[in-house]
């Protein structure tokens, strides 16, 4: 069984700060999840737990991983699951797929694809 612990929503201004802050437009489906949970936590019926941020946290963490030490500006973390970050990665389109890698080995080379948009890869949390 799935169990997803959703935050409260968020205002639709802290997310157009935030997207300002980090330089992109956060996906149509990623940006209705907020509005209806500012992240959240839980497993998927595999037990793979995930971590989505607060969307006003997204700066700071990407900070504290040091993401953009190793990333291009347009590789955003935005959740994680343990050691692992998931991040939006916008080099190829707007539309950015959905990509996991090791917090511990921030390398472009072991980036992996996780979905091709947030919708598919939320499905199997919520």
């Amino acid at each position: 069984m799935k169990e997803f612990f959703k935050n409260a929503a968020v205002d639709i201004a802290v997310i157009r700060k935030v997207e300002n802050e980090m330089g992109v437009s956060f996906p149509t489906s990623y940006v209705k999840f907020l509005l209806q949970s500012n992240g959240g936590e839980g497993s998927d019926e595999n037990n793979r737990y995930i971590y989505i941020w607060r969307c006003e946290d997204i700066p700071q963490y990407n900070k504290d991983y040091s993401v953009h030490n190793y990333f291009p500006k347009d590789i955003i973390a935005f959740g994680m699951d343990g050691d692992c970050g998931y991040f939006f990665d916008f080099r190829v389109s707007s539309e950015p797929q959905i990509v996991s890698c090791e917090f511990g080995d921030l390398d472009i080379a072991e980036i992996k694809q996780e979905a091709k948009v947030f919708d598919e890869f939320i499905r199997s949390y919520i």
